[in-house]
């Protein structure tokens, strides 16, 4: 095994313990997902919005050894982002009104899980800013909040 491929193998224990929770418009998140998983984050905006989402995606597992094909799907319900993605940086998409869930799945379904590093969304329904939407995911009661110019 060379250096990297090692150093890979120690932080996956790490990676693998963090489960990924909903953080629309907040901190940045690592996690893996399973051969063939994936996980839902239902916390975006019911309207229509507008999406940003990145990350850094890199297939791993003991007998992934010729990983091919993208790694991720990403989708807010029957609409997905393009056939799937690779370490993903997507900004303006426009999310359907009445969808409020992201799901993202793992494409490779033998073999290969998924290391996502620095998974970041952040979906704003249009004049909404989004440091107001920081606001809310930090527990800022913003309908209520006084405003000082």
């Amino acid at each position: 095994f060379s250096a990297r491929a090692v150093l890979a193998l120690l932080a996956l224990p790490a990676l693998a313990s963090s489960d990924p929770k909903p953080q629309n418009c907040g901190k940045a998140q690592n996690f893996v997902l399973g051969v063939g998983a994936s996980v839902d984050f239902a916390d975006v905006p019911l309207g229509a919005a507008s999406c940003t989402i990145s990350a850094t995606t890199s297939p791993t597992g003991s007998l992934c050894l010729f990983p091919s094909g993208l790694d991720l799907k990403l989708c807010f319900g029957t609409t997905c982002h393009n056939e799937g993605d690779t370490s993903p940086k997507i900004s303006g998409w426009q999310k359907p009104e009445g969808e409020n869930t992201l799901t993202v799945t793992n494409l490779h379904m033998s073999q290969c899980s998924v290391t996502v590093q620095n998974f970041a969304y952040c979906c704003a329904m249009s004049g909404q800013s989004l440091e107001v939407k920081r606001l809310e995911s930090d527990g800022v009661d913003v309908a209520n909040a006084e405003v000082v110019v």
